[in-house]
């Protein structure tokens, strides 16, 4: 019928306007943007992952993990580590990491890591560290570094030229130009030391070699050799034994005192002198009053011990043994 052709082709004229409104809403589909290409921290690697525990190994009994916020392999072999963190957990009751932000293995077994960059050893009980270029043994567990290196904790803190770390038995060695201060609660400097070199046993001793001098208000100590015995918490000089050439002027008892080995043993607030022990050629020269010369003790070896009030308590023996000029 005539009416039916006419609506067949009302309807298709409908489809046609219909998808041409749609295809003008929607508008000509775009092609989808290729993927961009992965970032490359450095083109030569072969080999490139993020974010990656390296490796986890037992050393002496003591287990460590190196981990790396990238890890790069080259052709050669060799990797480097980016934003690497050495992490030895509870050795003796502490966690230590060593940390840097480039780290290069090297060895016929890889196992020696060049780090360099901010390099910091951080100990959990608050020692610390730092330098800017270190090496770690990974068989060994043993710290190194070539250049100015510098630690610190509490109130104990130094620096020096070359310095090697075991912290297995937690012992830090300073090679050349060794400083140590000690500092009070008020941050005043309370005793200092210089030394050609200096090795600091933690919680022990610290023992200087070379030119030592050791200055406590204004009181020096010097001698060839020197060992300063450190209290529990590292607060506090407890002992200090001088080797060689040995020599301490000034600190109010006493004008001065030599000989070839000085003991001086200090109470327990490490500041009070309760005895000093000289042995090989002895001499001391008393502090006088009101402007007189004090009392002078000589002898092959001499054993002075000071009340609290700082007056000597063995005046009469050494009287009688030495003899007083």
């Amino acid at each position: 019928m005539q009416w039916q052709k006419k609506a067949r082709f009302g309807v298709a004229i409908f489809g046609i306007v219909f998808a041409i409104v749609v295809y003008a809403a929607i508008g000509e589909r775009k092609a989808a943007a290729p993927a961009a290409p992965l970032s490359r921290f450095d083109p030569r690697a072969v080999l490139e992952s993020i974010g990656s525990k390296v490796q986890q190994v037992r050393l002496a009994k003591q287990d460590y993990v190196v981990e790396a916020d990238r890890q790069l392999t080259y052709e050669d072999g060799s990797t480097k580590l980016i934003g690497v963190r050495i992490k030895i957990p509870n050795r003796e009751g502490r966690d230590v990491t060593i940390s840097g932000r480039e780290a290069q293995s090297t060895g016929s077994e890889q196992k020696q890591l060049n780090l360099t960059g901010d390099v910091k050893l951080a100990s959990s009980d608050g020692f610390e560290v730092t330098t800017d270029s270190a090496s770690f043994d990974q068989s060994t567990g043993l710290l190194s570094a070539p250049g100015a290196v510098a630690f610190h904790k509490a109130g104990l803190s130094g620096d020096g030229v070359g310095m090697t770390y075991d912290n297995n038995n937690s012992i830090l060695s300073l090679t050349e130009m060794a400083h140590v201060m000690m500092r009070g609660d008020d941050e005043e400097v309370t005793m200092e030391f210089t030394s050609g070199a200096a090795t600091l046993v933690r919680h022990d001793h610290l023992e200087l070699v070379g030119s030592v001098q050791a200055r406590r208000d204004e009181q020096v100590l010097e001698a060839d050799h020197g060992l300063a015995r450190l209290s529990e918490d590292e607060k506090q000089i407890t002992f200090i034994e001088l080797r060689g050439n040995s020599r301490v002027s000034g600190g109010g008892a006493f004008d001065s005192m030599s000989a070839r080995d000085i003991d001086l043993d200090y109470a327990d607030d490490g500041e009070t002198l309760e005895r000093v022990v000289l042995t090989g050629g002895g001499a001391i020269a008393m502090a006088g009053n009101n402007g007189a010369s004090g009392r002078q003790f000589i002898g092959d070896a001499l054993d002075l011990a000071f009340a609290p009030d700082r007056s000597e308590e063995h005046t009469s023996e050494l009287q009688s043994r030495f003899g007083i000029s």
